[in-house]
């Protein structure tokens, strides 16, 4: 079982005789009721709280709003606004550390953080909602892990997202709605990861993207429609991959795109009539698979 935030919560009834003892199997009796004089019924909860420890002895680099100051702290739980009674924190740097798991609220009530960087770091699972009311948080980065899979939700109640850098893990899985409802993003950088497939599916109600590297994957096909409603998007790169197949309208609806970085992969042929207009199309060293 793994540890971490928990409540339990468990009612108990105490009853108080204000009158002589009477046996329980007499208490609701018809002879009974004129031996008692009141009855008086308390319900009461009890709370078990397990303490945050997803952290342990975790070397945090905290810099402040104020004049920039940075300063290092060891944390172990998780990190929140109680550990920092003084200072407005701005940037969180966690580098380094033996950090495996981030779970639910590992920062929690972080007003003015906007950047929170996890890089170098050896974790093999997030979960949803692993950070909890940081709603000026701009700048995510989860990089040089060994994530495999991106849950649904994981970066949910997000609003000010504006770049995301998950590069440089072992992702193999997006799971539907990892990406979604993240309104303000701009930027994704998921490159040198392990995805096969590319879905659309992973962006919904996320429309303004600008950017999206996905350099150094294993994604085989570009299919239909794999942009749709990402309208803003100006720059694509899918460089190192082993793309093969280009769905005629992958690109349907896509106005802006100024960039589409294809160098590296197995396409036999690159038909022009599939692509925006006035698209800067990089595609060297393309071969066939044999």
């Amino acid at each position: 079982m793994i540890k971490g935030i928990k409540k339990t919560v468990s009612t108990h009834w105490m009853t108080m005789y204000l009158s002589s003892a009477i046996p329980a199997h007499q208490l609701f009796t018809s002879k009974s009721k004129m031996r008692w004089s009141s009855l008086v019924i308390f319900c009461f909860e009890v709370y078990s709280v397990y303490t945050c420890n997803w952290l342990r002895d975790v070397n945090v680099t905290i810099t402040e709003i104020a004049g920039n100051n940075s300063f290092s702290q060891l944390i172990s739980g998780c990190i929140n606004d109680v550990l920092f009674p003084n200072e407005t924190v701005k940037v969180l740097l966690i580098r380094n550390q033996d950090i495996k798991f981030l779970g639910e609220n590992t920062v929690k009530k972080m007003e003015t953080l906007e950047t929170l960087s996890f890089w170098g770091c050896p974790i093999e699972n997030i979960t949803p909602n692993l950070v909890h009311q940081a709603p000026n948080l701009k700048n995510f980065q989860i990089s040089y892990g060994n994530i495999k899979k991106l849950p649904n939700g994981a970066f949910n109640n997000l609003p000010a997202l504006e770049l995301l850098r998950i590069h440089n893990n072992r992702i193999n899985l997006i799971e539907d709605r990892s990406l979604t409802n993240l309104r303000n993003l701009k930027r994704i950088h998921a490159d040198n990861n392990k995805l096969e497939i590319w879905k659309r599916e992973w962006f919904t109600n996320t429309t303004n993207l600008e950017v999206l590297n996905f350099q150094v994957n294993r994604i085989s096909e570009i299919p239909r429609r794999a942009f749709e409603n990402l309208h803003k998007l100006t720059e694509i790169y899918f460089d190192f991959n082993k793309i093969s197949t280009i769905h005629p309208e992958a690109f349907k609806g896509i106005r802006k795109l100024n960039y589409l970085g294809l160098r590296y992969n197995q396409l036999a042929e690159i038909k022009g009539d599939i692509f925006p207009d006035k698209l800067d199309i990089s595609y060297q060293k393309n071969y066939s698979k044999r």
